[in-house]
Formats: C-alpha cells, sequence, structure tokens
C-alpha cells in the first residue's frame, strides 16, 4: 500500500502522489555502499587496502606520524579520520562540480585525527568510497547507480542527478525562514546539484525505496529475482565496524538495537526535505 500526502506544490495546489519525488540525502549513503560492495566482490575493490590504490586522484595531508592509511572500510564507516565536508562541492557551493572535483578539493586539507581512531561521520569521505567504485568500474557514478542498481531494483523514478523526469515529478521544498520581528516565513528552497552526489544527491519516491528495502530483506535479490549483491556482503554491511560495540556504522549503514531486536537504518536531510 502507498499513498501521497500534502502538497507537492503549494502555490499550485498540486497534491502529492505515491511517486512524488524528494530528495533523500544521506540515504544515498546506502547505495553507495552498495556499489563498493558490488565491486568488491567482482574483485575490483579491497576493503582494507589503501583507497589510493583505487582512487589516486585523493589526497588530504597528514600531521600524524605513523598513522596507517585510509581504507574503504574506514571511508564506510566514518572512522577514516576525513574531514565532514569538502572545500567545493558541499551543501553551500552552488557551483556543481563534478566529483572529480570535489575529491580534488581535500589536497590541501588535513587528517582531523588519525586513521580509525574516532568514529566522525563524513561527506566527504563517503564521496571518496564512491569515486573510487566509478574509477574501477570505469563509469560516471550517476550512471553506475541506473545500470547496477536503481535500474535492477525496479526504482524507475530514481535518479542521482536532476534529470527532466525528475524535475517532473519532484516535489517543491520549503524552508522555515526568520524574520527581524520574530514571526517566521517560508521560502523556496535552492536547488543545486551536490558534488558529493555519492553521499547525498539522491531523489527518490517512498515507493522506489521500499523497492529497496524488500531487496535488503530479500538478502541481495530484487522483486524479479536478480541478486545485486550477496547475502554475506550485506551480513557484513550489517555489522558494526571497527569497534567492538554493538551500536555504530557497519559499511553506509547505521546499526543499533531497537527494544530486543538488531536495527539498521540510516537517516537524510537536505534543504526543505
Amino acid at each position: 500500500w502507498s499513498g501521497g500526502f500534502g502538497l507537492a506544490d503549494v502555490k499550485k495546489k498540486l497534491p502529492a502522489q505515491p511517486d512524488t519525488l524528494y530528495r533523500v540525502g544521506s540515504i544515498s549513503k546506502l547505495f553507495n555502499a552498495v556499489a563498493v560492495m558490488q565491486q568488491v566482490e567482482a574483485g575490483k575493490l579491497d576493503l582494507d587496502a589503501p583507497v589510493q590504490k583505487f582512487a589516486p586522484d585523493f589526497r588530504i595531508q597528514s600531521r600524524f606520524t605513523n598513522a596507517g592509511p585510509v581504507t574503504l572500510r574506514q571511508l564506510l564507516c566514518h572512522r577514516s579520520g576525513l574531514i565532514r565536508e569538502s572545500p567545493v562541492g558541499g551543501y553551500f557551493d552552488d557551483q556543481q562540480p563534478t566529483v572529480f572535483a570535489t575529491v580534488r578539493s581535500v589536497a590541501d586539507c588535513a587528517l582531523v585525527n588519525p586513521p580509525n581512531t574516532q568514529t566522525r561521520y563524513s561527506n566527504i569521505g563517503a564521496t571518496v568510497a564512491g569515486y573510487a567504485a566509478q574509477s574501477v568500474a570505469g563509469m560516471a557514478f550517476d550512471f553506475y547507480q541506473r545500470e547496477h542498481i536503481l535500474g535492477p531494483l525496479g526504482m524507475s523514478d530514481s535518479s542521482f542527478v536532476l534529470t527532466p523526469v525528475v524535475r517532473r515529478k519532484l516535489s517543491n521544498s520549503y524552508m522555515r525562514m526568520a524574520n527581524a520581528d520574530g514571526t517566521f516565513r517560508h521560502e523556496a528552497s535552492p536547488l543545486f546539484e551536490l558534488g558529493t552526489i555519492p553521499a547525498g544527491n539522491l531523489y527518490a519516491s517512498a515507493e522506489d525505496l521500499a523497492r529497496f528495502m524488500s531487496c535488503l530483506f530479500a538478502e541481495g535479490k530484487t522483486a524479479a529475482g536478480k541478486q545485486i549483491l550477496g547475502a554475506d556482503s550485506l551480513k557484513e554491511m550489517f555489522t558494526p565496524q571497527l569497534t567492538g560495540a554493538t551500536n555504530g556504522f557497519g559499511l553506509g549503514f547505521s546499526v543499533g538495537r531497537f527494544g530486543s531486536f538488531n536495527a539498521v537504518s540510516h537517516s537524510g536531510a537536505f534543504y526543505g526535505f
């Protein structure tokens, strides 16, 4: 069952539909992690090798002596020591740089802490992992997602980039802004592409996200019976990484407890969404 609630366009009084698209923010990181793990299964990526082996354009400064290398496993579970945001391509950069330019922009930045010493959420970290996946696959990240994940899952309305079809189905978004007299107003949110596309640029409907969830419940198998990721890979993704704690980050997923149950999840937010 699915339904639409509220308005997709307030001014035009257009109702939201079950297939209305929204920007889902950091839920993008789950699809990014699936792409990385597909390439691990294909033997093209190694979670524990230095990430520069697969993404030679990635460079970052380190002031820590004897610090180990940054790895894909660390990037996917937020224990790489990388800064949270890149100098270009983040939430405040409306110039829409490429993933390549975004990754290159951290060359003059420094690690915040040595790799694998602290859990520190990082959008550029996830982006570097996605860049490694697209590099070894030999295709742009959004095209890879369409061909190997979104398409096979039947997520026909979803996309990592703004297409004419996406624009037609995309809900308008609004932000609550403060006035000087203490009252508030709502203004339309800006609409631009992030340079950190793998970390937060997915456009998706609730129905399409449900198709992704169904695949997770089916241990990596789509409704059409296609195996897009192995059950063992998903089990690893659902397991806290590089920590003895029961709560933390797996590979892409946030892992914790809900009552007596194991819980895997990820939230997401973007301007107005």
